[in-house]
């Protein structure tokens, strides 16, 4: 199931699509499209690696946009926990027995998996994103 909103802020329009899939995972995804954020230079002002000349004397400036969402843990009852995840790249892809997550989790130590008789939880991964610029 697909559910899809989308909207128009300054210079911007903004489409947020959510995935739902039947085996219980779900993607999000954010496009953006819209008007250069630009503005006036001085004559003898290049863009000074912080953007690019589009035109003479107008540089569109190099941004980025964060999107974030809030999450509601309460899935398997009310005693799950965040368990903090320290953030910095390891040589390992995902899958990795040095690397299974690369994403926090959130688990429920109170309540076991059928099967597998560990505690139940889920994990937050992002798909391809870009490097932070700062």
């Amino acid at each position: 199931m697909a559910i899809d909103f989308c909207t128009n802020v300054a210079n911007y329009d903004y489409g947020l699509y959510y995935y739902f899939y039947q085996d219980g995972t779900f993607e999000y995804e954010v496009k953006a499209t819209g008007e250069l954020n630009t503005h006036v230079s001085a004559e003898d002002e290049g863009a000074n690696g912080m953007g690019t000349i589009v035109a003479p004397q107008i540089n569109a400036r190099y941004h980025q946009h964060f999107f974030t969402m809030r999450i509601d843990p309460m899935i398997d009852g009310q005693q799950n926990s965040v368990q903090q995840v320290d953030t910095y790249s390891l040589p390992y892809p995902t899958g990795h027995p040095k690397n299974p997550f690369d994403s926090g989790k959130i688990v429920n130590q109170d309540r076991l998996h059928p099967y597998a008789k560990t505690p139940v939880g889920w994990k937050i991964s992002s798909g391809q994103t870009a490097p932070f610029y700062a």
